[in-house]
């Protein structure tokens, strides 16, 4: 399948962010999480599939889905963003849905204005079965810098806990922090430091709403990196046949499963795609403490990036506040 990667936005604009006050005294709101970090969050009081995308510098909505959710969309007389997506594809963008209210569980916050993408554009080719997840949007790190987010990715969950309960909360639930890194000095736009096989230290933009990590240009021939091709395709058929069990034991043996081949292509947000680039087989990526081996990655100049392929397989908090990232495990 081919990777969307959403990263490496430049904020022309100043969000207004008022927190609101939480309901009922809660701490802790634990709200159901898929594998790409897309969480459903109320949008002035309406159900809202949103990116959870910690690549974001801002949060933003697709015009179709700010007139569903019945937002006051308009241009704004002397506002605009220029927002440079991770293909390079640099767009202006005029159009803002104001006063917008999320629910994120107990937690409460507003924005004067929410810069609008232009509508999801619809190619798909007759005859063929297209399985989808419609996102409405994207919540940036403008909002997400102001709370902690518990990642809970193995089981799929996401807890929002406030700020002065959260050491309790990790240790009432069993947890223990092993690890605290340091997110760099911008609020939205968390860095972190990893070791690439063993060795090289590099700083990678910590990107919830990106498929794959990607490396700086330069990087695969400086650590001799292999290629990745034969791993993609030891995983693209091992995934396909995990679907083709799924769908026997649903009864829809019948159905051929095919995962189409990445060939190191993106689409950025403005949906423009790049071009195939080479896979390389990264054979190890540490993040403090924790290890991750055998990663498909490729280069860009545009977006050296720490992926959901990283990212859906720890236990981490994302700490706004103190813009830290704590990595867990179950004592």
């Amino acid at each position: 399948m081919t990777p969307v990667i959403h990263q490496s936005r430049r904020l022309c604009l100043a969000l207004s962010l008022v927190l609101l006050q939480g309901c009922g005294g809660a701490k802790v709101s634990v709200l159901p999480l898929d594998g790409s970090f897309r969480a459903n969050v109320a949008v002035e009081g309406k159900p809202s599939l949103l990116s959870l995308d910690t690549g974001a510098m801002c949060s933003d909505f697709y015009l179709d889905a700010a007139e569903r959710l019945g937002l006051c969309v308009d241009e704004v007389k002397g506002r605009s963003v220029a927002l440079t997506d991770s293909s390079g594809v640099e767009k202006l963008l005029t159009k803002f849905a104001a006063n917008v209210h999320y629910t994120l569980g107990h937690a409460r916050c507003g924005a004067d204005y929410i810069v609008c993408l232009p509508k999801i554009a619809e190619e798909d080719s007759p005859g063929t079965i297209v399985v989808r997840t419609r996102i409405d949007g994207h919540l940036g790190m403008d909002v997400m810098q102001h709370f902690v987010f518990w990642f809970d990715a193995p089981s799929r969950e996401m807890r929002v806990i406030d700020e002065d309960a959260v050491e309790d909360i990790v240790a009432g639930r069993g947890y223990r922090v092993t690890q605290r890194l340091q997110l760099g000095d911008q609020a939205n736009r968390p860095m972190v430091r990893v070791s690439l096989n063993g060795g090289a230290e590099i700083e990678l933009l910590l990107d919830t709403g990106a498929y794959s990590t990607c490396l700086p240009a330069g990087m695969a021939q400086l650590l001799s990196l292999p290629s990745g091709a034969q791993l993609e395709r030891e995983r693209r058929e091992a995934e396909a046949l995990a679907i083709s069990k799924q769908l026997a034991q649903q009864g829809t043996a019948s159905v051929k499963v095919t995962v189409g081949q990445a060939n190191g292509s993106s689409v950025g947000l403005h949906g423009v795609p790049t071009g195939p680039r080479p896979l390389f087989h990264l054979r190890s990526l540490c993040l403090g403490n924790r290890e991750v081996r055998d990663l498909v990655v490729v280069e860009s100049a545009q977006s050296p990036i720490l992926g959901q392929d990283v990212l859906a397989k720890l236990d981490w908090i994302l700490h706004g506040p103190r813009r830290e990232l704590w990595l867990l495990e179950h004592r």
